[in-house]
């Protein structure tokens, strides 16, 4: 196969993808909330997620404040975060001809989804947006900058989650929407 590289057992070094798909966020906090988990996604157990692309926007449309709201994204395990409402039905398939994503869980709320004996990793990616209507911020990050090299995508192993956490207390306006683009390969052989 042309542009795969091939390991001494003659299987490729980065799989070709078993399918691609996008993921919506869609969050408007209702209430003033602490500080919470709003919306996770968790890893099936058979496949590796490459996350290639977050394009996310916070934007403010409620009364102005002279406040920061604060977000990071952030890896679990463990557990899988639960309450809120499904969005497993609205990851699109970027082909159709591609099999069903295998992420076993995706989730949101804006009040905060119930994380019991979820595992945070302690590194995160943050961004803000200041409390004032018509701001807006966001975070763009292309973990893909081309080619099939696995390695440059943020990797979800079997069971691993990924989840966006507010960082202060919610104001009513506070909004996330974009989508997260991600691909989903078997995992290397050990």
């Amino acid at each position: 196969m042309s542009g795969v590289a091939h390991c001494t057992d003659g299987k490729p070094s980065n799989p070709v993808p078993q399918g691609a798909y996008v993921i919506p966020v869609n969050i408007r906090a209702s209430a003033a909330t602490v500080a919470s988990t709003l919306w996770a996604m968790r890893n099936g157990a058979t496949r590796n997620v490459n996350i290639r692309r977050i394009r996310l926007n916070a934007y403010f449309d409620g009364t102005p404040a002279a406040s920061l709201a604060q977000y990071a994204l952030k890896r679990f395990s463990a557990a899988t975060p639960t309450g809120g409402g499904s969005i497993l039905t609205s990851i699109a398939k970027k082909k159709t001809t591609m099999p069903a994503s295998t992420i076993a869980d995706a989730r949101f709320v804006d009040t905060g989804l119930t994380v019991a004996g979820v595992t945070f990793e302690t590194g995160n990616i943050t961004f803000g947006n200041p409390r004032q209507n018509g701001a807006a911020g966001g975070i763009m990050i292309d973990f893909d900058v081309g080619g099939e090299e696995n390695f440059e995508s943020f990797v979800l192993a079997p069971s691993e989650g990924l989840a966006i956490q507010s960082l202060a207390t919610a104001v009513i306006g506070d909004s996330i929407i974009g989508y997260i683009e991600f691909d989903e390969h078997l995992p290397p052989n050990p």
